[in-house]
């Protein structure tokens, strides 16, 4: 039981440290282009704001941050 417990606090905080740093990623984007991840995300998706590579990078890191807080809810964090 103790190893299991050490792999899920192991993998909790590398997660915590991975959402941090895709926290940071995110917010230097949301200043640039003054909108919210959320509200860029759903614009991207639906074509409004074309391909450009600023906003590709944008998308995988919040599909990233999404994929990573997923990961903490199932782990109960």
């Amino acid at each position: 039981d103790k190893t299991v417990e050490k792999l899920v606090t192991l993998e909790v905080t590398r997660s915590n440290n991975e959402l941090t740093r895709l926290r940071e990623r995110l917010e230097a984007y949301e200043r640039q282009y003054n909108m919210t991840s959320e509200d860029f995300y759903t614009k991207f998706r639906s074509g409004e704001l074309g391909d450009a590579m600023d906003f590709v990078e944008w998308s995988v890191f919040w599909d990233m941050h999404e994929s990573t807080q997923e990961r903490l809810n199932e782990l109960g964090e």
